[in-house]
């Protein structure tokens, strides 16, 4: 029996994972990327640099003619990240991520409709 519900702990962890991980997307926004940080506030955004080059930014803002932020999420417990900038004029897009929810809604259904059956096989409903 307890070799069962730790089975099933780790499934549901590794569920957790992949909702978790496959059902965010980034989405350009409109506007430029100063109005787009200092109105929306978001706590991470992707920029797409002039050259084609991407990089993330938490806990963004403008200082000055750049957004800045962490390279990394800032834990409290952690020492602080390495800072980064890129000045606004180098700035092709900003995008922000968010939940998709189609694709998360028909990753949930797969993923229980594969438990389901998979329970079925194994008779976990006996």
């Amino acid at each position: 029996m307890r070799g069962r519900s730790a089975r099933g702990a780790r499934l549901v962890a590794l569920l957790v994972v992949l909702v978790q991980s496959g059902c965010t997307a980034w989405r350009v926004q409109p506007g430029g990327p100063a109005e787009v940080v200092e109105s929306r506030r978001p706590s991470k955004i992707r920029v797409t640099r002039v050259d084609g080059a991407t990089v993330t930014i938490y806990r963004p803002r403008v200082a000055a003619d750049s957004l800045v932020g962490f390279a990394r999420i800032p834990y409290s417990f952690h020492p602080e990240p390495p800072r980064v900038g890129v000045p606004l004029r180098a700035v092709r897009a900003v995008a922000i991520g968010g939940v998709d929810y189609v694709n998360t809604g028909l990753l949930v259904l797969g993923i229980g409709g594969a438990a389901v059956g998979g329970c079925f096989i194994a008779g976990c409903f006996d």
